[in-house]
């Protein structure tokens, strides 16, 4: 199994980059992860605050996140949630989000 450190830096890798292919600078605040299981599956569940330029871009790309296509070796993103939802004082909206990861 892949230590939840490791998928998480993979998943925030694999996050920027789709959020710079639709025209979002986006910033990984922070996170945490723990690792996670089921009767059938192994993988980790993902803590994350996001921010970027509050933009018609990034409503579009927050709006798809649940359907966005995370390609990350050895594992899959299982669910994308946004818990949370706050602005800074530069312009810039804030997300929390929770992610499941599941090894393949």
């Amino acid at each position: 199994m892949t230590d939840p450190a490791t998928s998480f830096d993979q998943f925030r890798r694999a996050l920027i980059a789709s959020a710079k292919s639709a025209g979002v600078e986006l910033y990984v605040a922070g996170s945490a992860s723990k690792p996670w299981a089921s009767a059938l599956f192994t993988g980790a569940r993902h803590t994350a605050v996001i921010a970027a330029n509050c933009t018609p871009a990034f409503h579009d790309w927050v709006a798809g996140l649940g359907s966005i296509d995370i390609a990350m070796p050895r594992q899959f993103v299982a669910s994308i949630d946004v818990t949370e939802i706050d602005t800074d004082g530069h312009g810039r909206q804030v997300l929390t989000i929770e992610v499941l990861t599941v090894a393949e």
